[in-house]
């Protein structure tokens, strides 16, 4: 399995907090290689569990503040355990507000019904007087 990904060169923009980098301020390259063996036979898990770890190298001082000085998958982890009670957080709050939005909704509606229904009923009983009145008058000139 190979899986390629780009890598960012260049800082975010500059923000308040965060003056832009000086302008000889290195662009970092870098690229990362790594093989994964799925269900390795026992024997072969074994030799590669022989391999000596690797060296790493010594950066040359000009380039040692743009490099963080350790790296943590626990630390990573961590960072992404906060990330996702942050978005469970966010998701529950418009949960909520989406949920009074349909209480809200509902409302309306059996207000818009019941304001409906009375006008239906004022018109009728309009109409209903205004044939009373009519059929009077009729006798009336009858009469």
């Amino acid at each position: 399995t190979s899986v390629t990904h780009g890598i960012k060169l260049y800082p975010p923009p500059p923000t308040a907090q965060q003056p832009p980098p000086p302008p000889d301020a290195p662009v970092l390259a870098e690229s990362y290689d790594e093989v994964v063996f799925t269900n390795p036979t026992e024997r072969f898990f074994g030799r590669l569990q022989q391999v000596p770890q690797v060296p790493t190298l010594s950066l040359d001082e000009k380039l040692q503040p743009h490099f963080p000085p350790s790296y943590s998958d626990a630390d990573h982890f961590l960072a992404l355990l906060e990330a996702k009670k942050f978005l469970d957080k966010e998701l529950n709050s418009v949960k909520e507000r989406l949920d009074g939005v349909d209480r809200d909704l509902e409302r309306a509606d059996v207000q818009l019904k019941e304001a409906q229904e009375k006008a239906q009923a004022a018109a009728a009983a309009v109409a209903g007087g205004t044939t009373t009145t009519r059929k009077q008058a009729a006798h009336k000139g009858a009469a």
